[in-house]
């Protein structure tokens, strides 16, 4: 499986209004043991909201990298730079992200990279640059928790390959 690949894909149409394009730089079989609907939803919720909020005409850039036993992947974008207030309560349940609310698919980003032992957060520059960061164990030892993944399918996922 090769998540970032089959999550572009499906967002191809959504980048071609604004006319915003992928650059990647992933590691060749860059992996994890994850669940796999939950890890494709994070990638599908946090590139379609890089694109959602990108400037027109501009480059997302993504990276991921196996380093130390872990995964980390950066989704960088140029749009509306982020105050210190937003990026502290972008992963809350309620929060509104710009005047959209997007508080609920960010909120279920954090608790499903917690779920696999991870961490995630935001962070802004003055250049407008915003970046999503997570990094999740290789080899998570994933508790049952049923309110947030009801079926997990446990593998080992290949996140991009050549």
């Amino acid at each position: 499986l090769e998540i970032f690949n089959q999550t572009k894909n499906l967002l191809l149409n959504f980048c071609k209004e604004k006319n915003i394009t992928f650059k990647a730089s992933i590691n060749k079989n860059c992996w994890i043991n994850a669940d796999k609907q939950a890890l494709t939803k994070v990638f599908s919720i946090l590139i379609s909201t890089a694109i959602f909020y990108s400037e027109k005409n501009t480059i997302i850039n993504i990276s991921a990298k196996n380093i130390n036993q872990e995964l980390i992947v950066n989704i960088d974008y140029k749009g509306k730079a982020l105050s210190e207030e937003e990026q502290k309560r972008m992963f809350y349940k309620n929060s509104r992200f710009s005047t959209v609310g997007h508080g609920i698919r960010m909120h279920l980003c954090k608790k499903i990279i917690d779920y696999h032992n991870g961490n995630i957060q935001v962070n802004s520059n003055r250049h407008n640059i915003n970046s999503f960061i997570f990094r999740i164990p290789e080899k998570s030892v994933l508790e049952p928790k049923p309110a947030i993944i009801p079926n997990p399918s446990i593998c080992k996922l290949l996140i991009f390959s050549n």
